[in-house]
């Protein structure tokens, strides 16, 4: 509460902080009040088109395809939000938002049952991530991975990416993730 708080105070300063509108939404969509998290997100996207801001127009987008692929709403939209907001992210080399999007092209074809791209993608995802040094993105790549080794039934390839996943967690003094990891 006290982060949308800011944020909104933030914006009533100044209506054009797009990249602030985006973090509003994705709280909105990190505590699963969806509906809220899309109009926030979809007025942010035309706002930033409006204005040719490509930095929050790629955000904008990956946020949107992320929001829409765990509700199932608008599954038409999923791909070619995230596919438009990597090449915009390509284009202005924005290497984060590369990480996310590759990701989430991961999970989408991950579920699909497509593996073969969701692991390219994730694996893409993962030396992007390693590469800038996020942790959290790292341990999260590696439990997607671990997931597809799973379903692949590569038993040891899965058991040896969560471990690491698992570690990272660790490092990070992480409990929540420690607990997730277990639980696989």
């Amino acid at each position: 509460d006290i982060a949308r708080g800011l944020l909104e105070q933030g914006i009533k300063l100044d209506n054009n902080l797009l990249q602030a509108k985006n973090l509003l939404g994705n709280t909105y969509s990190i505590t699963e009040e969806y509906d809220k998290a899309i109009n926030i997100l979809e007025d942010t996207l035309k706002q930033a088109e409006a204005l040719n801001d490509k930095f929050n127009i790629a955000w904008s987008l990956i946020l949107l395809g992320w929001v829409y692929q765990w509700t199932g709403q608008n599954e038409e939209k999923v791909l070619p939000y995230i596919e438009r907001g990597l090449k915009i992210s390509r284009e202005i080399g924005d290497e984060e938002a590369i990480a996310n999007s590759l990701g989430e092209l991961g999970a989408y074809y991950h579920r699909k049952y497509d593996f073969e791209r969701g692991m390219r993608y994730t694996k893409e995802c993962y030396e992007i991530v390693v590469k800038l040094g996020l942790k959290k993105n790292i341990s999260l790549t590696l439990m997607g991975m671990a997931e597809i080794y799973l379903i692949q039934g590569e038993y040891k390839k899965s058991l040896e990416t969560m471990s690491k996943s698992f570690e990272i967690g660790k490092e990070m003094g992480n409990v929540y993730w420690e607990g997730i990891c277990h639980q696989v």
